[in-house]
């Protein structure tokens, strides 16, 4: 069973890691990754959250993400979500993407954007099968190896799958 927690101080090394593993990763600064918040309610305009997803026990997916409410779109940008190599193909990415999804309704989200590789075409494929449309893209903008990033939106739905009690 895959259970959603928020990140904790004791998950940013296992988050850096993960960085540093993938490819694909932000590949960002420790202090940013130590900018999301524990637990609790976020409070501002630009509100930022991290999930961790445990299989067992066991870390096996991070996602990242930021809500912008400004009171027009609400718009919740997906950053990052990765999964652990050894936890792929068990539904850790889609429950995070779940995850992200009730969490941005549960704070006011009203639309969800991300960018992705233009190459992970694995990515594309879970999103688009979570109901996510290419939007329009942005050409090189990702970076060793130059590469164009896909821009894909969808509108949450409240479909009952997300727990009141998700962080």
């Amino acid at each position: 069973m895959i259970q959603l927690r928020p990140m904790s101080k004791g998950d940013v090394e296992w988050v850096l890691a993960l960085d540093h593993e993938m490819r694909t990763a932000p590949h960002w600064s420790p202090e940013i990754y130590r900018t999301y918040p524990e637990a609790g309610e976020p409070a501002g305009v630009l509100r930022r959250f991290a999930l961790v997803g445990e299989v067992d026990g066991v870390r096996a997916g991070i996602a990242l993400g930021r809500l912008l409410l400004d009171g027009v779109e609400n718009a919740c940008e997906v950053e990052w979500i990765a999964v652990e190599p050894a936890m792929r193909r068990k539904g850790v990415g889609r429950a995070l993407m779940e995850g992200v999804e009730g969490w941005c309704l549960k704070h006011g989200g009203l639309r969800l954007m991300l960018e992705v590789r233009a190459g992970n075409i694995t990515a594309q494929r879970l999103y688009g099968e979570a109901g996510w449309v290419e939007v329009g893209r942005r050409r090189g903008y990702y970076k060793d190896p130059v590469e164009d990033a896909v821009l894909m939106e969808r509108v949450p739905v409240d479909s009952g799958k997300f727990s009141t009690e998700s962080p």
